[in-house]
């Protein structure tokens, strides 16, 4: 398969994945005022969905500080919007939201928690959760984002941290879409004290992109900017060249390991001071992209990993000393005549251009 063909299919599932979540009944919809100094939010939305017919879409308008936990009813569609100001602040050692197939937006509210859960929002079981325009965070539970089972979510001009462990953590099949509007910025960084990652993805699957001049930056991270096994990510395409940053990892920017399958295009990758890339065992496609690293042995292949450098886009250009390529334990790093990444030179043939890929 081709790499424009692997971009087509690629933003094909998005696109089918994205539309499983449109089918709603708006017939019995409505809509809901909570001032959260004087009723629970989740109350209302247990007291909404009590009699509704399944698939019924409600709104609902919240001011105040929410100290509550919310818990999804399957099948329904909510559309959460906050007041300026509106927070929604766990109240117990559970998570803030927990989404089992329903599907949520949530505009303009910011979600934090102080309690020991695991995750301050959960999804799975077919639940979406879309994030827009609100923030989320925390420093006592391990995942501050956790996409599984099949569940998915979209974060937009959104801010997510977490000081404690991971920021967004993807796993067995989950799906998350991170994006920024034109005027518009989205970030996921980690302050952890240790094995902070911005985005941990085991077995499920990512993008990153942004529209017109939306930026997107991952980092900084405590450890790793990404870290994935068996995981697919698409970065970039069809996004503005440098929209979306990959900055700030203390330990790799992207550590890729078994089974991944990764397109980086458009994007810039700077400021992480040990080892940028990392391939072992996976699949690395680079467009397009800017890589800026001041460390050698920085770009690695490893246990028969591969790194493509690939040119549909524009040609990748990496700054850093003569020896920023490693291969080893099998590991392989390829361009075609021409199309090789401008400003560094390979020691050892490394990095091979053109002909078969022989070391």
């Amino acid at each position: 398969m081709t790499s424009s063909a692997l971009h087509r299919v690629s933003s094909s599932a998005v696109a089918i994945l994205l539309f499983s979540f449109l089918a709603i009944n708006v017939a019995d919809a409505a809509t809901f005022t909570v001032n959260c100094a004087t009723k629970k939010l989740s109350t209302a939305i247990t007291s909404a969905f009590a009699t509704a017919t399944l698939g019924t879409a409600h709104t609902f308008n919240v001011s105040g500080t929410c100290n509550d936990h919310l818990t999804i009813p399957p099948a329904s569609r909510l559309t959460i919007n906050g007041a300026t100001g509106a927070k929604l602040v766990g109240d117990a050692a559970v998570p803030v939201i927990t989404n089992w197939g329903g599907q949520v937006d949530i505009n303009n509210l910011s979600i934090s928690s102080s309690q020991a859960a695991n995750e301050v929002m959960i999804i799975g079981n077919g639940g979406w959760i879309g994030l827009f325009s609100s923030t989320v965070s925390s420093s006592t539970n391990n995942v501050s984002l956790h996409v599984l089972e099949n569940g998915a979510a979209q974060i937009e001009n959104s801010t997510v941290t977490n000081a404690k462990a991971t920021t967004v953590q993807i796993e067995a099949r989950g799906f998350v879409w991170i994006h920024a509007t034109s005027g518009h910025s989205t970030t996921l960084s980690n302050a952890s004290v240790s094995n902070g990652r911005a985005i941990a993805c085991w077995g499920g699957a990512f993008g990153i992109g942004t529209s017109g001049t939306g930026k997107v930056t991952i980092g900084p991270s405590k450890m790793d900017g990404i870290a994935s096994r068996g995981c697919h990510a698409t970065i970039g395409y069809q996004s503005v060249k440098s929209s979306i940053r990959i900055t700030g990892a203390a330990r790799i920017g992207i550590d890729s390991g078994s089974g991944d399958s990764y397109v980086i295009l458009n994007t810039k990758i700077d400021s992480n001071p040990n080892t940028v890339i990392q391939a072992a065992s996976s699949s690395i496609e680079i467009d397009n992209s800017t890589i800026i690293t001041s460390r050698s042995d920085s770009i690695r292949s490893i246990r028969n990993g591969l790194i493509y450098f690939n040119h549909n886009a524009g040609i990748t250009s990496v700054t850093g000393p003569a020896n920023t390529y490693s291969c080893y334990q099998g590991g392989k790093m390829y361009a075609e005549p021409g199309f090789a990444p401008t400003g560094v030179t390979s020691p050892g043939g490394c990095l091979a251009v053109g002909g078969a890929i022989t070391h």
